[in-house]
């Protein structure tokens, strides 16, 4: 294509943009199950993600994260400039699995597809749905999911039972159950499934080793990406003392931005409620992975609750490559105190440390650009 025909192309693409209506965002109805479950259609990103802690035939502990993501790039700008996507949506699917005795990376797989396409697609059908990219599946049936991934020599059946009600997700200083979140230009609704249940297979040459375990599924759909952060630090912690807490510090690109705050804990018998004085920091003297960029220890507080965690990875390289930037993902063990009194547990953790590349500089969620609806009011809403 000649450089004349280039610019004709983009000029009416973006003319083109500029016609197509606005695209409303999430809706702000409260959340409601088992609907939630299922695919948001108005969403810009909706991703469902699990974090697992799985064991086999053998006794061997393996770690385990999925995640299945879809985006509708009509509801992207760049430069401020809506981009035109002929009613196409994104998939990414990922799957990383470790050995937890020996640390070692066992399989890690991803893969991009564009829906709808050969070998491609997504069914919708009230909350269940089937989400296909080639070899990759996802379903969502009920208050249930599963997963067909492929893992190295072979492929993992994962079949997630729920064994406790969603916890939803929201800032510091805001309902405990509202689910919400407003983070710069991002607006989102957000809840998590503590204690899954997980029941499955590895199927390789013709075997295949049964595997069972525990997990934490994580549900987000709205205006995800804020383009005023760069990085973040994400806990879900799950106590011996049978509460249940997801933490995450979201930091800014610059000084002038306050870092964000997301604090929700469950204790049993008690209604969930957010941590209004939480910190989550290095702790002096922290390791740190062979790189420098990942430390292996974080430290969790909050006076009003008596509560002080060290939370400490099981891996000591688990950079994941994700798109477009790396991440960390690891199980972790705790230790601490909640309300004075002694407590240990398990979970999971992501960061991401390295930043944004120069690139993603230029996008935004969209949201701001959004026609104002009742919707966007409420969930744009400080």
């Amino acid at each position: 294509m000649t450089p004349l025909r280039l610019s004709l192309t983009l000029v009416l693409s973006l003319v083109l943009a500029g016609c197509l209506p606005a695209l409303r965002g999430p809706s702000a109805t409260p959340l409601s199950f088992p609907g939630d479950h299922g695919v948001h259609r108005e969403a810009q990103t909706e991703w469902w993600y699990l974090q697992g802690l799985l064991q086999d035939e053998d006794g061997r502990e393996l770690s385990l994260f999925v995640s299945s993501v879809l985006h509708d790039p009509r509801r992207d700008r760049v430069l401020g400039l809506p981009v035109v996507s002929w009613g196409v949506r994104v998939a990414l699917m990922t799957a990383s699995m470790a050995d937890l005795s020996t640390g070692a990376v066992l399989s890690e797989r991803r893969t991009i597809g564009v829906l709808p396409g050969p070998r491609q697609r997504l069914e919708v059908q009230d909350e269940a749905f089937l989400l296909r990219v080639r070899r990759w599946r996802t379903w969502g049936h009920g208050d249930g999911f599963s997963w067909d991934v492929p893992v190295d020599g072979g492929h993992l059946t994962l079949r997630v039972e729920t064994s406790e009600p969603p916890l939803a997700v929201t800032e510091i200083g805001r309902s405990a159950d509202e689910g919400r979140l407003a983070l710069g230009s991002a607006a989102f609704s957000y809840y998590a499934l503590p204690r899954v249940q997980l029941v499955g297979a590895i199927h390789r040459g013709g075997e295949s080793i049964r595997v069972e375990g525990v997990g934490w599924l994580d549900h987000q759909w709205g205006y995800v990406y804020a383009h005023e952060y760069g990085g973040w630090s994400w806990l879900a912690l799950t106590l011996d003392d049978g509460t249940d807490m997801l933490l995450s510090r979201v930091d800014p690109r610059s000084a002038g931005t306050p870092a964000a705050l997301v604090g929700v804990i469950r204790e049993p018998g008690l209604r969930d409620r957010a941590l209004d004085d939480l910190t989550i920091e290095v702790p002096s003297g922290a390791l740190y992975d062979g790189s420098g960029a990942y430390p292996l220890e974080l430290e969790v507080r909050s006076r009003s609750e008596g509560l002080s965690l060290r939370v400490c990875s099981r891996l000591s390289e688990a950079e994941w490559d994700m798109v477009p930037v790396p991440i960390w993902e690891a199980p972790v063990v705790v230790r601490g105190s909640l309300h004075g009194k002694p407590v240990r547990g398990t979970g999971f953790y992501e960061l991401m440390m390295r930043g944004d590349p120069p690139a993603r500089r230029l996008y935004d969620s969209g949201a701001a650009h959004q026609r104002p609806s009742a919707a966007t009011a409420v969930l744009g809403a400080k």
